[in-house]
């Protein structure tokens, strides 16, 4: 009732989804007109009373969100800026996470966005390039050691073939785990 007065709606569609759900984020523009981001929390209330209760807490994030785009807008764009360099990292099955502008470029795609959830298979290199490129990163994840200076052949989408240096080394996650490879 109190976000209907204020002409908001609920951040989420159902209780059993507020409840689910761990934290919900909405937007709310103020009566300046100025956007302003919100996390919520729903929680069910147990006081013995045969009505159902909850108890919803919201909290401004919108510093935090601002921070944390500026932060990946700055990260993306020194990875995007490294000239004459490819970029790029992976999971744990070798499927592409993310690379930078040349990379995308070089393989023909219109964006680096392109490239998330391929495979070196769905490149325009070479099968037995695709398959050195996974045994590479394989290696680099399982012995969770960095691998310098790896020459490799490499297609490209206007179909020429080059030589590269590559360095490899294992991405860690915050448990300590290898969760990925990253590529220069």
């Amino acid at each position: 009732d109190v976000l209907k007065e204020k002409n908001y709606s609920l951040p989420f569609q159902s209780i059993n989804e507020g409840l689910t759900k761990k934290y919900h984020v909405m937007d709310i523009k103020n009566s300046d007109n100025i956007k302003k981001c919100y996390q919520w929390t729903l929680s069910s209330v147990e006081d013995g009373s045969s009505e159902d209760q909850y108890l919803m807490l919201g909290f401004e994030v919108t510093g935090f969100i601002h921070s944390q785009q500026r932060e990946q807008s700055i990260k993306t764009s020194i990875i995007d800026h490294i000239p004459n360099h490819y970029i790029f990292w992976k999971d744990t099955n070798s499927v592409y996470m993310g690379c930078n502008t040349t990379l995308a470029q070089a393989m023909g795609l219109k964006s680096c966005d392109e490239i998330i959830g391929k495979t070196d298979y769905d490149l325009p290199t070479t099968k037995a390039q695709s398959a050195a490129y996974r045994a590479d990163d394989k290696e680099v994840m399982t012995s969770g050691k960095a691998k310098l200076n790896i020459e490799e052949y490499q297609t490209l989408a206007d179909g020429k073939t080059r030589v590269l240096m590559t360095s490899k080394a294992p991405i860690f996650d915050e448990n300590g785990s290898v969760c990925g490879v990253l590529a220069i």
